[in-house]
């Protein structure tokens, strides 16, 4: 069986009106099933709020078996772009940094997400741009 780990904000942990739900996993499983490919397990290590600096604080504390997947989806640099505005150095050190983590899988980023300006109306689209 392979498996898929899901690491980053709450993008990857599936955070819907306030709650984890893990809707990325269910997309993700259905998805596969639809594809035929149903023999993978997916872990998922998403948190509500996580930058990539938190992310990096977090690795240290993951089990072995947490460490290596055959694909390790990154979903994270949302809340760098919304609560560290001027930090697009460190963000791309610390992204070198998780991808060099999990260097023994098949690494897919994904970028920083949409936000809502209504809903998050510190955001300036204008710094999401640099942070994708």
């Amino acid at each position: 069986m392979k498996k898929i780990i899901l690491f980053g904000d709450s993008i990857a942990a599936g955070l819907y009106q306030g709650e984890v739900v893990h809707a990325l996993d269910h997309a993700l499983s259905t998805t596969l099933k639809a594809l035929g490919q149903a023999d993978f397990k997916i872990i998922n290590l998403g948190k509500k709020g996580d930058s990539t600096t938190s992310s990096l604080e977090r690795l240290s504390q993951l089990p072995q078996d947490e460490r290596t997947a055959d694909y390790v989806v990154l979903n994270v640099g949302v809340n760098d772009a919304i609560n560290q505005r001027d930090n697009q150095k460190n963000y791309r050190k610390n992204l070198e940094q998780l991808i060099n983590f999990f260097k023994h899988s098949q690494v897919i980023l994904i970028g920083p997400s949409y936000v809502d300006e209504k809903i998050k109306t510190q955001t300036i689209p204008e710094i999401l741009v640099e942070y994708t």
